[in-house]
């Protein structure tokens, strides 16, 4: 299933890279498989089956039951993610694509996991966007955005959305699934 997880990331970061959005028909079509597969996905902390089958007597009763149960907890963990995630897509800080495809990931991968991956995916990204803004040569002018941003919020008394979509573009990004399969390749490696 890592590995799996691992095709998927690549691919979204392929499609988010070359053209700036990954392809919802496609992220569906993954999450309805990893869905159909939560019967035998990590076990995570909500799971039933991680608990009831270290009982060898009930791991038959777990087997019958753990589609529904399984389906269930993948649900509970995908919808999570995405309440978690949902007011840095709202501040446009991060992407819709990138935000589907982080339910994915939590869906799989379990909510513990997918906490320590995607703070390694935080630090691949503040990486590549640092990277970014040295090649562009554009790291006072994006500081100063991101403090004169600070400021309005703070004097408005509220947040405002950070990156307008008519300023969106390749100097001024990064896609984020590319750190997202960075930030796993790290969990991977150190877990």
């Amino acid at each position: 299933m890592k590995w799996l997880l691992f095709i998927v990331c690549g691919l979204a970061a392929l499609s988010d890279t070359i053209e700036r959005r990954i392809p919802n028909f496609w992220l569906m079509a993954w999450f309805l498989t990893g869905m159909l597969l939560s019967g035998t996905a990590w076990p995570d902390f909500c799971s039933p089956e991680a608990f009831l089958c270290r009982i060898p007597s009930l791991g038959r009763i777990a087997a019958r039951a753990g589609s529904e149960a399984g389906i269930l907890c993948y649900l509970f963990r995908a919808a999570a993610v995405f309440l978690i995630l949902h007011p840095l897509w709202k501040l446009r800080v991060i992407g819709a694509g990138d935000v589907k495809l982080c339910c994915i990931m939590g869906a799989w991968m379990g909510t513990a996991a997918f906490a320590g991956c995607f703070f390694c995916s935080l630090i691949s990204g503040g990486a590549m966007a640092f990277l970014q803004m040295v090649r562009y040569h554009i790291i006072f002018q994006r500081f100063s955005y991101f403090l004169a941003w600070f400021r309005r919020c703070i004097s408005q008394n509220q947040w405002i959305v950070y990156l307008k979509p008519e300023e969106a573009d390749k100097r001024n990004t990064i896609p984020f699934s590319a750190a997202l399969l960075l930030g796993y390749t790290l969990w991977m490696m150190i877990s």
